[in-house]
């Protein structure tokens, strides 16, 4: 069972209603502000700035939001798990109350550091701004930490996260041995990013990736250029660019060209 610590109630993200924009400008910061609570509820916020510092991508730090009678916020502090609700009142002012993490030992001193400075920035924020995929969280007009907006991924899409093996390919008569004798092809999804890779048996590779829903494309594949024994590789990268959708379970991905399983993999 997890362990939470209670911190002081915390100030933050309260928008307008969700039918309402406006655009004014911050002076002080020099930052456009488009309200709407709706755009709130859309993304994962990844925090990349706190107190004017960068922070580093390792860090992992986040807010989610969902909307209800109360409004959940949960996250990550880069070491801990958030959780509470947030209070929107007024004109973009919030009110956190009460946040709640997890009680992990951070044995990073950065990573405990940044977490430490986060949970204030979260205690003071009382207003905030999004403008081109940012959130701003601010005390009064002072920005005490920035935002980079990313995809809410959907279940399916979280399935697919990781690395999965070919078991199945279509098109062929031969094994799979006889057509990868060195070692099966995989795939590989860090999602929501826009690119996906793995090897093809022989070589690396990496391409283009489309999602929507459970349409899938694969597009602009490059890969290495060793010399391959058998000839599974070149079918392998012709299915690929066949593939038009997916079906996925937490041990197994088909990928389908119209109605057609062409390649199976499993999860590693």
């Amino acid at each position: 069972m997890k362990k939470f610590l209670l911190f002081p109630a915390v100030a933050f993200f309260i928008l307008q209603s969700c039918s309402n924009t406006k655009k004014t400008t911050d002076t002080q910061n020099n930052v456009s502000a488009s309200s709407g609570s709706e755009k709130l509820y859309q993304q994962q916020w990844n925090l990349v700035e706190l107190n004017g510092a960068t922070v580093t991508e390792n860090v992992k730090a986040h807010l989610l939001f969902t909307a209800g009678q109360v409004n959940k916020v949960t996250g990550n502090t880069g070491c801990n798990i958030l959780n509470g609700s947030v209070e929107l009142s007024g004109e973009n002012n919030l009110k956190f109350s009460p946040i709640a993490t997890s009680r992990r030992a951070c044995l990073d001193n950065g990573i405990a550091d940044t977490e430490k400075n986060f949970l204030a920035a979260l205690a003071t924020g009382n207003n905030w701004s999004i403008d081109n995929n940012n959130l701003f969280l601010k005390n009064g007009k002072v920005v005490i930490a920035k935002f980079s907006g990313v995809k809410i991924l959907t279940s399916g899409e979280k399935k697919l996260n990781g690395n999965w093996r070919l078991n199945f390919i279509a098109g062929s008569t031969a094994t799979l041995d006889s057509l990868f004798p060195n070692k099966k092809p995989t795939l590989l999804f860090n999602l929501p990013g826009t690119n996906a890779g793995g090897n093809s048996g022989c070589n690396g590779f990496g391409s283009t990736l489309q999602l929507e829903g459970n349409r899938i494309h694969f597009s602009n594949i490059l890969s290495t250029m060793i010399a391959c024994q058998g000839y599974g590789e070149s079918l392998f990268f012709k299915q690929l660019e066949l593939v038009s959708s997916y079906l996925v379970d937490d041990t197994t991905l088909q990928l389908k060209a119209g109605e057609t399983v062409v390649m199976r993999f499993v999860k590693q």
